[in-house]
């Protein structure tokens, strides 16, 4: 790892790419693996080789593809895909369908996903399937936030597994506390 780092100081980016490369082939159970692999990525996109990519797993298709076209047009805009919407950073989207959240299927794609180097996943839960994926994330530590309000999802999140939505009681609590904390008779809540 120092070696890496060291070629990458220096500005040999070439070296660095070959130590970096050999690192993950032969010790791919290490410690240091997610740092290599960012590291890598930082290499190769200051070569010229690599962008950074993120990938998407929605369903696409069947009852739940209003809402994940609904989500993938907010992450397009996010990412700066279509005008008048920008980004700071430019980011390639791999998006992949998990067909109503099929678990197997996400779990392939997440794989599959892996191998082309995104440097984090975005999954919209609408069943079951989130649980199998944590497992596959840390084991290939790649971020992954979960798209969801669900309550039962929270003995999911873990170290390389987040979510962006507060739960019911979450938002719930998030109003009532500190409304109950001024001397106040009235008060308006919007749903």
């Amino acid at each position: 790892f120092k070696l890496i780092q060291s070629a990458s100081k220096r500005g040999d980016y070439k070296k660095a790419k070959e130590t970096a490369e050999s690192f993950l082939n032969l010790y791919p159970k290490e410690e240091q693996v997610f740092s290599v692999r960012m590291t890598l990525m930082e290499i190769r996109r200051r070569m010229g080789e690599l962008e950074t990519s993120v990938g998407l797993l929605l369903p696409l298709t069947g009852r739940y593809q209003v809402v994940a076209e609904s989500v993938l047009h907010g992450l397009e805009c996010a990412a700066g895909v279509f005008e008048p919407c920008q980004s700071r950073h430019p980011v390639r989207l791999v998006i992949r369908d998990t067909r109503e959240g099929d678990t197997r299927k996400a779990l392939a794609e997440m794989q599959e996903m892996a191998g082309q180097g995104v440097v984090a996943l975005i999954a919209l839960s609408v069943a079951n399937e989130t649980g199998p994926l944590r497992p596959l994330a840390e084991k290939l530590h790649i971020p992954l936030i979960l798209l969801t309000p669900r309550e039962d999802v929270r003995e999911l999140l873990g170290p390389f597994v987040t979510r962006n939505f507060m739960t019911a009681d979450e938002q719930v609590a998030s109003v009532i506390t500190p409304a109950c904390s001024v001397p106040q008779r009235k008060f308006n809540i919007l749903y």
